[in-house]
């Protein structure tokens, strides 16, 4: 197993990726390494315990917690948020209940989503709460998903409602406290701290920048806490082995209570976890969260059927799907794919050794050689910013313009 890992390890470290990988089973750690840098410009390296902002990770906290008190009996999946919040202006608040803050059906947004949101701005309560009222709904309660922020941040008002407790304090005592995570703390700046990761957005294989815009000072409950990889096994490990929920507990957090039919291959969203059936790993069921924003990303996932574990942390944004994949292959002796870096950098990456005649000759083809079967809107818009912002504009150009040529393209 080691030489896989360290294999897999040192294909990523040739291509760049800077990276902190840790692999546990059960109650040990069978493997951890870290490649890259820390801080590119200073070339200081990535050590195993080096700090990331964690993001999103922190919504699997929130929602166990949430679980916490659901077995408590001390409230229920379908109480409205009024329950336990009061002075909210939300439109139908009191038709929102929890099941639908944990799954993202509430038919909230995101604080970002208002106009004048600033990232880099450590907001007070009040002037959060303002923010969140202002933004109109995407939909009504009980309506498609839609990922919000805003929802796990209402979720933490209920837990400090309900327990008497800051979000805060009460998440340091029944989560953190219960693992023994004595390195998650909040950031309390909008600068990581030197002995920390620092955040880049990567254009190309060899082109980034620093990408301090997004590193909120102050964690929520929808995330934004910092930490390395050693507290995050420490989570997974305490969760895998029933410390915070028992396992009926567990599946009624991972099926959103039953909504998610977990018996079919996919990719489900229940109670602020992420579920991957025969997807991630075949013949598996993975289980936990990601994080990405701000020049991070990071993944937290569980296999409980054979009690691995595997995190990953990156200080270069969506990076760490595939390479969280891979790794957790390589630990459980099934095929892997070779390292790659992000689609957005491989296609930059191939658009200025081919040139743009070559791309335009044939996109489908020209995606093809870099492993990327079908080039979303999305993906092409990417393409072009990053072009632009390492001022290749003659290239962004002709993506831009090819992007509307495939868009207006007959359907076949």
């Amino acid at each position: 197993m080691k030489a896989r890992l360290d294999a897999m390890a040192d294909a990523y470290a040739n291509i760049k990726v800077n990276a902190v990988v840790l692999i546990g089973h059960h109650d040990k750690i069978v493997y951890e390494k870290a490649f890259g840098y820390a801080d590119l410009d200073k070339k200081i390296p990535l050590a195993v315990g080096t700090r990331f902002k964690t993001e999103s990770v922190g919504k699997i906290f929130t929602s166990t917690r949430i679980m916490q008190l659901v077995e408590q009996g001390k409230l229920k999946l379908d109480d409205p948020a009024t329950k336990y919040l009061q002075g909210w202006n939300i439109p139908d608040l009191d038709k929102i209940t929890i099941h639908q803050l944990l799954n993202h059906t509430a038919g909230l947004r995101s604080p970002w989503d208002h106009p004048n949101y600033d990232f880099s701005k450590a907001y007070t309560p009040a002037e959060l709460k303002r923010i969140i009222e202002e933004v109109t709904p995407v939909s009504k309660p009980g309506g498609k998903y839609y990922y919000s922020n805003s929802g796990y941040y209402l979720l933490g008002e209920i837990i400090a409602a309900v327990t008497g407790r800051s979000y805060d304090a009460d998440t340091r005592q029944a989560i953190f406290g219960v693992a023994h995570m004595a390195n998650t703390d909040h950031l309390n700046a909008t600068r990581m701290p030197a002995n920390a990761a620092q955040p880049y957005i990567f254009h190309s294989s060899t082109e980034y920048r620093p990408f301090n815009v997004g590193v909120s000072p102050r964690a929520i409950a929808a995330g934004g806490w910092v930490s390395n990889a050693h507290d995050l096994y420490k989570f997974a490990q305490n969760y895998q082995d029933g410390k915070f929920i028992s396992l009926p507990t567990r599946k009624v957090q991972w099926s959103a209570n039953g909504t998610a039919d977990l018996s079919k291959d996919g990719r489900y969203y229940g109670y602020g976890t992420e579920v991957h059936v025969n997807t991630l790993v075949p013949g598996k069921t993975i289980v936990g969260h990601t994080g990405g924003g701000g020049g991070f990303s990071v993944d937290m996932f569980v296999e409980p059927e054979s009690g691995y574990v595997v995190v990953t942390l990156s200080n270069a944004y969506a990076m760490n799907r595939a390479m969280s994949t891979n790794f957790l292959n390589a630990a459980l002796g099934l095929p892997t794919r070779p390292a790659a870096q992000t689609a957005t950098v491989r296609a930059v990456d191939h658009l200025q050794l081919k040139g743009l005649a070559y791309f335009q000759k044939d996109p489908a083809a020209f995606f093809k050689e870099i492993d990327i079967p079908k080039a979303s809107p999305g993906l092409l818009e990417e393409i072009e910013g990053s072009l632009r912002e390492i001022r290749q504009n003659e290239l962004a150009d002709g993506v831009a313009q090819t992007a509307k040529m495939l868009a207006g393209a007959p359907k076949t």
